[in-house]
Formats: C-alpha cells, sequence, structure tokens
C-alpha cells in the first residue's frame, strides 16, 4: 500500500492507494499517529485508490478515528470507491467516521512547515506561542519547606509533613512513611493538582505515585521542598514552525516571565520531550552522617546518578518548576542557571509515555489526573543544565506541548 500525505489550511489529507489489509493495517495506524504527533488533529483520509479492505483495515481506521477524537480532531473518509463505501457501511462504521463517498475539488495545498500564529499568539526561538489567559487571581504564594542543607545529614524528626492538594504544585525531597522509611526511601519528587509521582532513594528505577481522589489527599515527609497554593494565570501552547527546533527549558520560562510579567514565576509544563538532562539519587540522601563525603569526587557517584546521556526523546515529561531572574528571598533555596545570569532555576520531570495532547485551552487538574490514570511514570529527575565545555549536554528540550504559568510571590513564613 503506498501512502502520501497532502496539508491544506484545515486539515492533513492522506492518500492510500492498494490493501488496506493486515500487512498494511500497522503501517497506517503508524503514519496517522504520526501525523498527530506533529500536530495534525484533522485528518482526512482520500479511499479512491483503496483496492481492499479488511477487518484488521476496518480496526486501523476505528482506531485512528478514535485516537484523533481524543485530543479534539477528527478523521473522515472521502472519495470512497463503492466498494468501500459498501464495506463501511455493512461493519457499522459509516457513521462512526463521517463518511463521504465523494469532495469537490480540493483547494491549493500549503507548505505545513510555517504554519500562522494563532489569535494572541507569538514566535520563540523556532516556535509558534499561542498565549491563553486562564485566571485573574493573585499571584501564586510560595514557601520553602523543610530547608535541607545539601549533603547534610538528616534528622527523620525534622522531616515535617506536608500536605499536596489539588490547587498545589511542589517538588522537593521527600516520602511518605515513618522515620526509618525516611531514611532508606528519601528522593525527589513532584506534585500538581493532587497528583505526586516520587522517585525512592533506595535503587528503584521506576517512580510510586499517589493520587488524590474523593477526600483522600496526598502526604509525604519532606527533607526539602518548594511549594506554591493558587491558580495560574496563563496557559502557553508551543509548537516547532519545523522539524528538529526544540524548545529549550528556559526558552519555556523566558516565554513564561514575559507572559506573566513577573520575576518569579511557578510553571507545570506537558510536553513531548526531545530530551532531558538530569540527576537522581541513587541512595537515599537519608543515609547521610557527619563523616559522609559525598559530595566529593569520585563517591559523589555513589550517590547521583547522572543521565550521562540526553534522554528519554519522543516520551512525555511533567515539569514542576521554580524560577526566578532575581536573587530568590533569605532561606529560599533556589539554584543559579550558569547560562542564564542572575536566573535561578530549580526544575523536576516525570516521564510518562507519550499520548497527544488536546489542542487549544487544556484543565490542568483533568489533564494531569487523565495522564496518572493511563500509565504509571516510567522515570523522574531532577533537571539540571549540563554547561560542560564541548562535553556539555546543554538543557532539556521539548518539542510540542503546554505550560501553565503564574507570577510567585514567596511567604515570609512557611505554609506547612
Amino acid at each position: 500500500m503506498k501512502l502520501t500525505t497532502t496539508a491544506y489550511p484545515d486539515r492533513l489529507e492522506i492518500t492510500a492507494e492498494g490493501r488496506l489489509d493486515a500487512a498494511w493495517a500497522e503501517h497506517f495506524l503508524e503514519a496517522t499517529r504520526r501525523a498527530v504527533r506533529e500536530g495534525h488533529h484533522q485528518l482526512c483520509l482520500d479511499a479512491s485508490g483503496l483496492s481492499y479492505l479488511s477487518s484488521a483495515g476496518l480496526r486501523s481506521l476505528l482506531l485512528t478515528h478514535r485516537e484523533v477524537t481524543a485530543v479534539r480532531g477528527s478523521f473522515r473518509i472521502v472519495r470512497a470507491s463503492d466498494f468501500v463505501v459498501q464495506t463501511l457501511r455493512t461493519s457499522g462504521f459509516d457513521s462512526l467516521l463521517a463518511l463521504s463517498a465523494g469532495a469537490a475539488e480540493p483547494e491549493k495545498p500549503v507548505t505545513p512547515a510555517s504554519p500562522a500564529p494563532a489569535p494572541g499568539g507569538w514566535s520563540i526561538a523556532g516556535a509558534e506561542v499561542e498565549t491563553i489567559p486562564l485566571d485573574t487571581a493573585p499571584p501564586m504564594r510560595g514557601a520553602h519547606l523543610g530547608r535541607w542543607a545539601a549533603w547534610s545529614p538528616i534528622a527523620p524528626g525534622a522531616c515535617p509533613d506536608i500536605e499536596l492538594g489539588a490547587t498545589q504544585v511542589a517538588l522537593g525531597l521527600g516520602t511518605p512513611g515513618e522515620d526509618v522509611d525516611i531514611r532508606e526511601r528519601l528522593g525527589d519528587f513532584i506534585s500538581v493538582a493532587g497528583c505526586t509521582a516520587f522517585l525512592p532513594g533506595d535503587g528503584s528505577e521506576a517512580p510510586d505515585y499517589l493520587v488524590g481522589t474523593g477526600q483522600y489527599v496526598p502526604r509525604l515527609r519532606i527533607a526539602d521542598a518548594l511549594r506554591a497554593t493558587g491558580a495560574f494565570s496563563h496557559l502557553l501552547r508551543f509548537h516547532p514552525r519545523e522539524a528538529g527546533a526544540p524548545l529549550t527549558l528556559d526558552q519555556v520560562l523566558e516565554g513564561a516571565f514575559a507572559t506573566t510579567r513577573s520575576a518569579g514565576v511557578a510553571a507545570v509544563i506537558l510536553a513531548e520531550i526531545e530530551g532531558l538532562v538530569g540527576v537522581s539519587w541513587a541512595r537515599s540522601p537519608g543515609l547521610l552522617t557527619a563523616d559522609t563525603r559525598a559530595a566529593e569526587f569520585p563517591a559523589v557517584r555513589e550517590w547521583l546518578s547522572f543521565c550521562g546521556e540526553r534522554v528519554h526523546g519522543g516520551a512525555l515529561a511533567l515539569v514542576v518548576v521554580f524560577a526566578s531572574t532575581q536573587p530568590p528571598p533569605k532561606g529560599v533555596a533556589i539554584p543559579p542557571l550558569p547560562s542564564r545570569p542572575g536566573w535561578h532555576v530549580h526544575a523536576h520531570a516525570a516521564v510518562f509515555p507519550y499520548r497527544p495532547l488536546p489542542n487549544g485551552k487544556l484543565d490542568l487538574a483533568v489533564t494531569v489526573q487523565q495522564l496518572f490514570a493511563g500509565a504509571a511514570p516510567q522515570a523522574l529527575l531532577h533537571l539540571v543544565e549540563d554547561d560542560r565545555p564541548a562535553l556539555g549536554l546543554g538543557h532539556s528540550a521539548f518539542i510540542r506541548g503546554a505550560c501553565w504559568c503564574a507570577p510567585l510571590q514567596f511567604s515570609s513564613e512557611d505554609l506547612s
């Protein structure tokens, strides 16, 4: 079977020639999924060249319809032969696929490389960004909790128990459980809209997670955490103008700073990954003692696992970020970003299997809850910038996705 694609102003048209049977059904499905991944959510199949359609082929059409509809798109069949029309009608798929047996002459194709910016949109670093206002509430309230001094011993009794509810976003070092668990299992975590993922520092390869439902609200014992409470003011939807032009983490944050007009922001990014750069705990920092020299080389390798290369390309990242273009308030520890003088950024990312995001405005809570309901997180990283000369991996980067952001003001007291 031969597949060709043509982009029009309102759709991507796929022309199929040959047999859509068991031998080609997966190939067709991969093609439509690739189109959706590239941002085409209005798909049209020109079936005039289809000479055969088997049950496997019908299944691939139905799956395409379901997956495109799930991201608020559409899939329809046009210019179908009498054989294809009859097959679809007798199978009961004509109503599902909004079948059209004929179509007018197609309009002039467009080059898909440079879509026009959406209303309220702008461009940055090779990407188009749509800005969607969300809420006019006051800035989010930030708090630094626990305040662990890096590489120092951690007393379990000094690790407060904090609530991570639906109106909060957080990242830091923590774990659920009692004192013995604290010492052996402390690791990085993120929390968004009542959904919390954490990677125990006991050698676990995959994160565990807690999802708030009904009256249940996740809680963690934390050694160190940043938490923001309130509503996000804006949603940024970004996608590349051309292939191979991802946005780095600092470029996404540049957009957040400009949009919120604030020197401090809290942000949640949900996006397809080009490559992540980060570290995770190989051993729980709860096991540190006064005599440990864990921060020194080569002992640090026993405690921290650095990715060594850009990782998780093609997967989906849920990222929590606290960032500032000014020195953080006294007592609030947000590390500086080497390539951006004056910037301070702390970011953690949980990695999930890829799934396309619907276009337009997204509800953060609903989107994140659906994400956790669909698949377990596969990895969790503390994102860093690798600025080593020549060998450095640079920033984490993303291809297309969404960024919820809001101005952030830290309170004078912990909100524990």
